[in-house]
């Protein structure tokens, strides 16, 4: 259905819907038919041409009152494919909840609460369009902002004057309130009134340009959850080069900081490959909890694994599992790390502005939506604050306005003494209030790379200048205005690889410090003596690194876990796994792993076959520290 059509140019915007119909105007190959249109008497037809008029859309005709360059812009609504229903209205969340919920606890309600403790929801999203639609939306839009959206679709589409990002931002805070509404409030009071918990994550916490589009303001989005969650999918996080997954963690995290929830959550382990051993979970589940995540939904315990169900989702983590028989020893490392960095208070200074507004305002059809520009400079600042041992939370723009009082004290449950504004170009102008308030009480707010403009609740005056001289600006984080920012102090050789959680719990300080380098790291941490193993971690508690007592292995006839003296030449490294694409190199480069893969180890036959054609390979590994000379032998 067409909504909307207007032409844009020579400084105006017109709505041109009126000329607007539907034409086909293609014609299909000629063909000759022998037969007639009815089955008993086909055997009679006699031989003639056919040819058909396809490809019905919508066309325009229409004079432009004065000649010149225009733009069309035709807005239309289409129904999604897939299993997304309509989320951002109530009653299809309510059926949702009918047909998927309530059938549960008529089963087994007597156990809810007691042996059934939460309901967990995974992705769930609007999917597919840059812009959610549902019938009501324009309605709602004009309750909350006082004008016709519809007048203004084409803003959506262009970057046309001052008023594109403010309709924008407008359309994404009623996005915003119908799904919150229709979908998180919805399974969040249900879970409550049956005695569960609601648990889970939305669209990749991570990938802030999409979520900006399809749960804008995603982290205020897990207030009704009671255990907010992320989805960090892979085996290759910790690493700067991965600092999407920092990212995406920090968010769950920071929703349970935020909103009183003692856990927050990780779908975790799933899709990470057959060959992670349990020294390869504990690597991650480390990491995962150095950045605030105390509940694991372990994704991956199959009954079976016939079939192709082994490459769904590998790997499973269960009695097929080489190591299965040893996991209590991981379970117990991960339940009892949880427990001492569950409650209490956690020690964090410092606060970053969740970036929704500016992304989701810069978003278009025509650009690259799903990775705007801004987002991997976002992903390096979180990596520098956590190598330097600054460890944050995110703070939405809702609740940063809601938590600044008038006199301009900050009361989150965190005591934040310092906001950083991450290469933000746009922010609501209640939140750049919020700011000057807690600026002129002593906070402090620190610009990164850009100076935000203000988006008004007005067309008329869409954008403001807000931020005078109490506000800090900063091309980028250097080392010196790191130094200033509250944080941890770390010394040592390899510190930059060193991450820090601090709690207080019962007037006990507790520090989990995780070392992601092969190296062992042996320093001061807030001037407490420290050793981490490699890519191993250790829970101080009283400034004493907690140690568990070494285990008596029986029956041991010899220990061969240590002693062993192995050494590789410089082109002893496999390279068995490779993509290959006939397409050109540059686009082979820039997205390596679209191609399938093939793996030579297996004797996998090479997807492009035989044949003289130019064909690309591209072969992604690893090295961390320093590289050696290398060859490579072919």
């Amino acid at each position: 259905m067409l909504l909307r059509a207007f032409a844009v140019g020579e400084g105006k915007v017109q709505d041109v819907t009126r000329f607007c119909g539907t034409r086909r105007q293609r014609w299909s190959a000629r063909q000759i038919i022998h037969r007639a249109y009815s089955p008993e008497i086909n055997r009679l037809g006699h031989p003639h041409w056919r040819t058909s008029f396809g490809d019905n859309r919508f066309a325009l005709s229409w004079q432009p009152p004065t000649p010149g360059e225009y733009a069309l812009v035709g807005v239309v609504v289409k129904t999604t494919t897939g299993s997304h229903p309509d989320i951002l209205r109530p009653e299809s969340i309510r059926r949702f909840i009918e047909l998927s919920y309530e059938p549960y606890f008529q089963r087994y309600g007597a156990e809810f609460g007691k042996l059934i403790k939460g309901a967990f929801t995974d992705e769930p999203s609007p999917g597919g369009p840059l812009y959610p639609w549902t019938p009501r939306f324009p309605e709602e839009f004009r309750a909350d902002h006082g004008y016709d959206v519809l007048d203004h679709l084409a803003h959506l589409a262009l970057d046309i004057d001052e008023r594109s990002a403010a309709v924008r931002h407008h359309f994404r805070l009623t996005q915003h309130r119908l799904q919150c509404q229709a979908y998180t409030g919805q399974i969040g009071r249900w879970c409550e009134q049956h005695g569960i918990l609601a648990v889970g994550h939305l669209t990749r916490t991570e990938w802030l340009s999409l979520v900006a589009a399809w749960w804008p303001n995603e982290l205020r989005c897990y207030k009704p959850m009671h255990i907010p969650s992320a989805d960090p999918l892979g085996a290759t996080c910790a690493w700067a080069e991965a600092a999407a997954y920092h990212t995406g963690l920090k968010v769950a995290s920071s929703a349970a900081h935020l909103f009183g929830r003692a856990q927050a959550g990780s779908d975790a382990l799933a899709v990470i490959g057959d060959e992670a051993a349990l020294r390869d979970l504990k690597f991650i589940m480390d990491y995962q909890m150095v950045l605030g995540i105390n509940h694991f939904s372990v994704h991956g315990l199959s009954y079976s694994l016939d079939g192709p169900r082994k490459d769904e989702v590998p790997p499973s983590l269960f009695y097929q599992h080489t190591e299965w028989k040893h996991s209590r020893h991981l379970l117990d490392h991960v339940r009892t790390t949880c427990e001492a960095l569950t409650g209490g208070e956690h020690l964090c200074e410092l606060a970053v502005l969740y970036p929704s507004t500016s992304l989701a305002c810069q978003a278009r059809p025509e650009a690259d939506w799903h990775r705007l520009p801004d987002e991997p400079l976002i992903h390096a600042l979180v990596e520098q604050l956590l190598s330097h041992q600054r460890d944050f939370d995110f703070i939405d723009e809702v609740t940063l306005q809601e938590t600044v009082d008038e006199e301009g004290n900050l009361t989150t449950p965190e005591p934040y003494r310092v906001i950083l504004l991450p290469h933000l170009r746009y922010l609501d102008e209640r939140t750049a209030d919020a700011l000057l308030r807690f600026a002129a009480t002593g906070g402090r707010v620190i610009a990164v790379g850009t100076t935000p403009k203000a988006i008004t609740r007005s067309l008329e005056k869409p954008l403001r200048e807000w931020a005078g001289g109490m506000i800090q600006r900063c091309p980028s984080l250097t080392d010196d205005v790191l130094r200033t920012l509250p944080g941890v102090e770390v010394s040592g050789a390899g510190g930059r690889d060193v991450f820090v959680l601090r709690r207080r719990v019962g007037g006990e300080r507790r520090m989990f410090v995780f070392n992601r380098r092969e190296q062992a790291f042996d320093g001061q941490v807030d001037g407490c003596p420290v050793s981490v193993p490699p890519r191993g971690s250790v829970l101080v508690t009283a400034n004493l690194p907690l140690r568990k007592a070494e285990r008596e292995v029986p029956g041991c006839l010899a220990d061969l876990s240590a002693g062993w003296d192995v050494t590789f030449e410089p082109n002893q490294l496999p390279l068995n796994f490779w993509h290959a694409s006939a397409t050109d190199r540059a686009r082979l480069e820039a997205a390596p792993t679209n191609p399938p893969g093939f793996d030579l180890m297996a004797r996998q036959a090479d997807p492009m076959g035989e044949g003289d054609g130019r064909v690309c390979y591209v072969c992604r590994f690893m090295l961390t520290g320093d590289i050696p000379d290398a060859r490579l032998v072919m």
